[in-house]
């Protein structure tokens, strides 16, 4: 259906759609359950964070954060295996498009945006939805698909003993594809696929999705999603140069030349009031630390050296996430340069140390009284486990244990029903989705969603499973993705004897 066109009419009841072909003299009709649309929003925006952290440095008598150091043998006690391969499960289930009919999820299927294309009719299907919503938002996908990456370069072990080296593998190819479809050429790259104000306006699954999708490029500037999205296509083509080396090869060369985009296209990406960019010059040293790490070009290596003194990347973040790559920068230039610098090796590594003391019990992030290291209080689950890292296993362990409502962060291990999503909550595709029988409901979610990591209580412990609360109960890939990078690292190290 590569030459076809989607035209739908809505209806009282249905929507009818046509889908005509423009290679040969036919209509087929087909029907679709409609879909609830309303003028009031089901979502709102996030407020922005802070850049930086400002508050003291919290005192180290240390030379040196030594990262690969020791960690005491202590129980763990948890199924991180099977917690891993929820996770991946997850990720399947927010694929975009021609969804395979094969998969896991085995009630999702191949939905309205497999027909995503750019303003010159470019194919732009494929990649992953955000949360619970139907947009693609490629600064926070990308940075999905690198730490995914980065998580099953550093944990591979873990990867290979839970069954999903394969599924995960096949993730990060569903998402490179998209991406090197968003940059068909030199200068062109797409950064969105949807429009928010429309789509959260509307409780829908993706099959019936009824409102136009347009797709955005970068005019101007756009250094940070262009950044991050060549990182990404790095850190693909790195895990796959042992097992595709045609493909590796292709996602470089799409790297090389979105790093190049990037530099022609400095400053932040078109303002939008979801995922608002606050910084640039990160995701390019990023990116550059990314090829270097794959290619071994010392010219990438001495891009990244240079921008981080130069754009001053030492700063101390207020929080590591998709929005902030300066510690992640820190860790990996470190890694980098052990073996080539070790004063420089000191320097980032002592900068990322500075960061993550403030994180420690007794720094200057709030802890709950059940022990969550509490960020903000919008997605709290997801800053503590983008800063654990590999050195904490306080989140991941609050993310299991129950509290006194007897309720767990990850849904496959608990009874938590009602988590703000939207194509989970609808019933059976054969049954029209209503405001009462999906956002409105008090019964569970019609189907399961295993291995979501929601968004978290607030800093007071405080939590309720409540579908219309979606600052505490939406799923998003960021989330996990931070999520499924520490229960690998745990893991890894249950497998090599460091944990028991």
């Amino acid at each position: 259906m590569d030459n076809r066109r989607l035209n739908l009419t809505v209806g009282k009841e249905y929507m009818v759609a046509f889908v005509r072909s423009t290679t040969a003299n036919y209509v087929s009709l087909f029907y679709l359950p409609a879909v609830h649309v309303r003028r009031k929003l089901y979502e709102k925006p996030p407020p922005n964070l802070p850049k930086d952290d400002l508050s003291p440095d919290v005192p180290d008598n240390d030379d040196i954060y030594n990262v690969d150091g020791e960690i005491d043998k202590r129980s763990t006690g948890f199924d991180y295996a099977d917690a891993l391969s929820a996770s991946v499960e997850f990720f399947e289930a927010q694929r975009s498009g021609p969804v395979p009919e094969n998969g896991r999820v085995q009630w999702r299927k191949p939905d309205v945006a497999q027909y995503d294309k750019g303003v010159n009719g470019e194919d732009l299907s494929g990649g992953m939805y955000d949360a619970g919503d139907h947009i693609k938002f490629n600064l926070p996908m990308a940075w999905t698909t690198t730490m995914l990456a980065w998580s099953y370069i550093e944990f591979e072990d873990a990867y290979i003993d839970a069954g999903e080296d394969k599924n995960t593998r096949d993730l990060l190819k569903w998402n490179c594809d998209y991406f090197i479809k968003c940059h068909p050429s030199p200068d062109v790259f797409y950064y969105q696929v949807g429009n928010p104000s429309i789509d959260h306006s509307q409780w829908n699954r993706p099959e019936n999705i009824s409102s136009t999708r347009p797709s955005y490029r970068i005019e101007d500037s756009g250094a940070d999603v262009a950044g991050e999205t060549a990182a990404a296509l790095a850190g693909c083509a790195k895990v796959f140069e042992h097992f595709d080396t045609n493909y590796a090869s292709e996602c470089e060369h799409k790297a090389k030349s979105l790093f190049m985009f990037t530099l022609n296209h400095p400053g932040l990406y078109p303002p939008t009031i979801y995922y608002k960019s606050n910084g640039a010059w990160d995701e390019v040293a990023w990116a550059a630390i990314w090829l270097y790490w794959l290619t071994g070009d010392e010219c990438y290596r001495q891009e990244a050296v240079s921008l981080y003194d130069s754009k001053k990347l030492h700063g101390k973040s207020y929080a590591y996430g998709w929005n902030d790559k300066r510690e992640g920068l820190k860790l990996l230039m470190g890694h980098i340069h052990k073996d080539i610098d070790k004063d420089l090796k000191k320097k980032y590594w002592g900068h990322f140390k500075t960061y993550m003391n403030g994180w420690l019990p007794g720094g200057t992030v709030t802890y709950t009284p059940k022990g969550l290291a509490c960020r903000d209080a919008w997605g709290s689950l997801r800053w503590a486990a983008y800063n654990t890292l590999r050195r904490e296993l306080i989140p991941v362990h609050y993310s299991f244990q129950p509290t006194v409502d007897k309720f767990e962060m990850l849904v496959r291990y608990n009874n938590i029903l009602r988590y703000s999503t939207k194509y989970f909550s609808c019933p059976v595709i054969t049954e029209r989705c209503t405001n009462s029988n999906s956002f409105n409901y008090d019964g569970p979610n019609h189907h399961l969603l295993r291995g979501a990591m929601v968004g978290g209580p607030n800093c007071s412990d405080g939590w309720k499973d409540n579908r219309k609360d979606y600052v505490k109960n939406e799923v998003a890939c960021d989330y996990n993705a931070g999520f499924q990078t520490l229960v690998a690292g745990v893991q890894s190290l249950i497998l090599r004897g460091i944990l028991v």
